[in-house]
């Protein structure tokens, strides 16, 4: 499928379509929006943790609630940690397809042909793609 994409892409490259400009946010705006987020998520957790230690107290008691919930944090922070060291890895990419003179033109087409066979749901996904980035071109 990342073959069928790539060539896709170096297809819309030669015919001179290119994607649309990613829209840039204003700083202060991204800024607030992720404090808004995080402030959100910290609303949260601290409800689900106030629940937590209403629904533990009277089987815990004062002594053994707060250590469940402190147990709670840390578990919940070890598990962050590992996410962060472990789990955002970046695996290894395909390199593009590149569009060389030296391959004629029918063997790309005979290839293309073949992937579209194989890779029916993909191919419709890919012409979507570059069909989109054909309607939005700007002459």
């Amino acid at each position: 499928m990342d073959k069928l994409i790539n060539l896709a892409l170096v297809l819309a490259q030669t015919l001179g379509l290119q994607p649309p400009a990613p829209r840039r946010v204003h700083p202060l705006f991204l800024a607030l929006g992720i404090f808004a987020l995080v402030l959100c998520c910290a609303v949260a957790y601290g409800c689900l943790l106030t629940a937590l230690w209403l629904f533990l107290l009277p089987y815990l008691g004062v002594i053994g609630t707060p250590l469940a919930i402190a147990g709670v944090a840390l578990l919940k922070a070890v598990i962050i940690v590992v996410w962060l060291r472990y789990g955002a890895r970046r695996g290894n990419r395909p390199a593009p397809l590149p569009l060389s003179a030296s391959v004629p033109i029918a063997a790309q087409l005979a290839e293309a042909a073949a992937l579209v066979k194989e890779h029916k749901g993909s191919a419709l996904a890919a012409a979507v793609l570059v069909g989109m980035m054909a309607a939005r071109r700007e002459d």
